[in-house]
């Protein structure tokens, strides 16, 4: 399947918005991490479409976002938009530098950042992560990574193989509208 791209300014309003929940706007990249794996997982599984449209990868320590998970390490550089509101990573943290309003993110899906902070924003970092090992799609890949299919993780949430086609034929159009405009 061919995959939109990923959306740098809805990630970064999405950590921003999740970073300024707590009082020291600060928080462990990996449980930042896990909290938008899940919302976009549920997002997903609810409207037939990601929030970030990140691409999704298991890891020894879970299900994460790639790209997210890229720029929250400083392995790769985005748009611009990162580095200025998300301070690099110190001490396994992020925090927010700068505020960033959440203007690129629509109502429901500030709703359901806003669900899943209240579920597992003062959760132990490491019982998150051993929460989303319970996901049927995350396979532990030993020490390096794996991809997840969107594909998996509609299938987890007990999709007919008819309703999993028309999700991946409208994220590939998507992906070819977003081609053809350049």
């Amino acid at each position: 399947m061919k995959h939109p791209a990923f959306n740098e300014t809805k990630a970064t309003e999405a950590v921003a918005y999740l970073l300024k929940k707590v009082a020291s706007r600060q928080m462990y990249l990996i449980h930042v991490l896990k909290m938008l794996y899940i919302a976009d997982r549920e997002a997903l599984q609810s409207w037939g479409r990601p929030i970030t449209w990140d691409r999704y990868i298991s890891m020894d320590n879970g299900p994460v976002l790639s790209e997210t998970y890229n720029l929250m390490t400083g392995a790769a550089q985005g748009n611009g938009i990162w580095e200025r509101h998300i301070s690099d990573r110190l001490g396994h943290k992020i925090g927010l530098e700068e505020d960033l309003p959440p203007g690129g993110l629509s109502k429901v899906e500030l709703a359901l950042l806003d669900s899943v902070f209240e579920r597992f924003g003062t959760m132990d970092r490491w019982a998150l992560c051993e929460f989303t090992h319970t996901f049927p799609e995350w396979k532990n890949p030993h020490g390096s990574t794996r991809r997840i299919r969107v594909r998996d993780i509609l299938r987890a949430a007990n999709k007919t193989p008819g309703e999993i086609e028309e999700i991946c034929s409208g994220l590939e159009m998507v992906a070819e509208a977003e081609s053809l405009l350049g």
